[in-house]
């Protein structure tokens, strides 16, 4: 090697190390100016090794959330889902209800004891004093049926539930079962040639650095939520709108993409009221809707954008076909559409600040939404006999 040569690559170490150097130094300055110059904080929401995401654990203090426009108190147990700590071995003569979803059961916008689990606690625990009522939220933001059923097996059989309460969110759960319609980063499943689940592989690299950067750096934080607002934005105009995402659920079409989407769906129902039932345990499967089917003029103007896809369109093809999926397996279910449109429909003005059920009529349930769920779940207990056995088997008597 002639001595040009060598002071050439030496030249270009230089200079790569000179920029290496000055991007460093660019990052470090532009996270100093983040966390100086906003209020942008370490994310809640967490990567979780085991179940997939979880909240930090042991929180406990006011936050704001813009979507119901106030202070909220948000805390978490040692396991980082919502909640007061509550041991894994129930007292007695307690009857424990799990509900597994979600950010609608998350209801992060929601003060705690407006929940529906909250909610549904509170009527159990009035109206049928002789239990201890027990209902515990393990409600999780972006999460899907396919790492709810993971959370089931790695952490909610610690609590000993015996019932458990699946919530399917019409608004994004059918596309985020698919990593194919879907790429958050998450737990995913999908069917192998025999027809049989399993835990795809997760994305090693990306998962341990995003789950680092997250912890770490308020400039990766503030950049990705900045980025992805953008995102939605640029999607909902003209030249780039399509049904896609949660909303290809509406779909009443033979596409390959959509056929493999349902079949996997039905696949992480069944297996999750499968493996429920097995352990001797009661499943409820509750639906709730998109606000595309609770307010018409949400709908209408879904539809009139979607020039292309128009015709195979239909705003009752979700229940249907989940109906069907549940039909096989003789599945307990619950529609909160029904009881959530009904009382909006008595509502006299169409402006959304009049809208009960949920925040502004688009995102999450609020109160009242949270209200009329966790009546529609204790009705159907009344109903269909559960209360009545409980308070018989593991009911205290009157004279205690």
């Amino acid at each position: 090697m002639t001595k040009n040569s060598i002071q050439a690559r030496r030249r270009l170490a230089f200079k790569l190390a000179s920029v290496f150097l000055g991007l460093v130094i660019t990052l470090l300055v532009l996270e100093l100016l983040v966390r100086f110059l906003t209020d942008v904080k370490p994310p809640l929401l967490l990567l979780d090794n085991e179940v997939g995401r979880s909240y930090a654990a042991n929180f406990d203090d006011e936050i704001y959330v813009a979507e119901s426009d106030r202070m909220v108190r948000f805390r978490t147990h040692r396991d980082g889902f919502r909640g007061a700590d509550v041991p894994y071995q129930k007292e007695k003569h307690t009857y424990r209800i799990a509900v597994i979803g979600d950010s609608q059961i998350a209801a992060i916008a929601t003060l705690e004891k407006d929940t529906l689990v909250r909610q549904l606690e509170r009527m159990l625990r009035e109206n049928h004093p002789q239990v201890n009522w027990e209902v515990l939220n393990f409600g999780i933001s972006t999460s899907s049926t396919a790492q709810e059923l993971v959370l089931y097996r790695k952490l909610v059989r610690n609590y000993d539930p015996d019932l458990v309460i699946c919530s399917y969110y019409i608004g994004n759960d059918f596309s985020d079962n698919d990593s194919a319609l879907g790429s958050y980063l998450r737990i995913y499943m999908d069917l192998d040639d025999q027809g049989q689940l399993y835990v795809k592989p997760r994305p090693a690299f990306r998962w341990v650095s995003s789950r680092w950067l997250n912890r770490y750096s308020r400039l990766y934080v503030w950049q990705k939520g900045s980025f992805a607002g953008m995102t939605r934005k640029a999607m909902q105009t003209e030249p780039l709108y399509k049904v896609r995402s949660g909303r290809l659920i509406f779909l009443d079409q033979d596409r390959p993409d959509l056929l493999h989407a349902w079949q996997l769906n039905e696949a992480l129902i069944h297996q999750f009221h499968k493996e429920v039932t097995e352990d001797k345990r009661e499943f409820l499967f509750v639906v709730v809707p998109s606000n595309s089917q609770i307010y018409q003029n949400q709908w209408d103007n879904f539809v009139e954008r979607a020039t292309n896809e128009r015709q195979f369109l239909d705003v009752d093809f979700p229940d249907r076909k989940l109906g069907e999926i549940l039909d096989k397996r003789n599945i307990e279910r619950i529609f909160f559409r029904e009881g959530l449109r009904s009382t909006e429909e008595g509502q006299p003005s169409a402006k959304p600040e009049a809208r009960i059920s949920y925040y502004q009529g688009s995102g999450h349930m609020n109160e009242d939404g949270n209200r009329i769920a966790a009546s529609m779940v204790y009705e159907r207990l009344v109903e269909n006999g559960s209360i009545e056995a409980v308070k018989e088997t593991i009911g205290a008597p009157l004279h205690e």
